[in-house]
């Protein structure tokens, strides 16, 4: 096959020919163990579990740090809320939710400093 007709045929990404894309990196010898083992242990190969691994992660994000922090602002106002006054008095919801979006950016704000 001459280069001319190499050059002419488009380039195939991994996703068109079911064939996955290589892309080397460096691990640190510890966490290579350690995903050594968790390949062992669930039948894969290593690179089977770090494609699990990283296609997970993307699915099922965790929560930002700033969702974290309006959460656990959000659980102290229903709490001091319902204590003071009860079940019966509710406090609006779009206002406490906009108050613990504002403690939880106090919050990161004050982990920067």
């Amino acid at each position: 096959m001459t280069d001319q007709v190499r050059q002419a045929r488009p380039k195939r990404t991994a996703a068109q020919t079911g064939q996955l894309a290589p892309f080397p990196f460096r691990i640190l010898p510890d966490l290579k163990e350690e995903i050594e083992s968790s390949a062992r242990e669930n039948g894969r190969s290593m690179n089977a579990e770090i494609n699990h691994r990283l296609k997970n992660s993307m699915l099922d994000p965790s929560p930002s740090l700033r969702d974290h922090y309006a959460g656990l602002a959000m659980q102290a106002f229903l709490s001091g809320h319902i204590a003071h006054h009860g079940h019966e008095s509710h406090w609006p919801y779009e206002a406490m939710a906009a108050e613990a979006v504002e403690v939880a950016d106090a919050m990161l704000k004050a982990r920067s400093a």
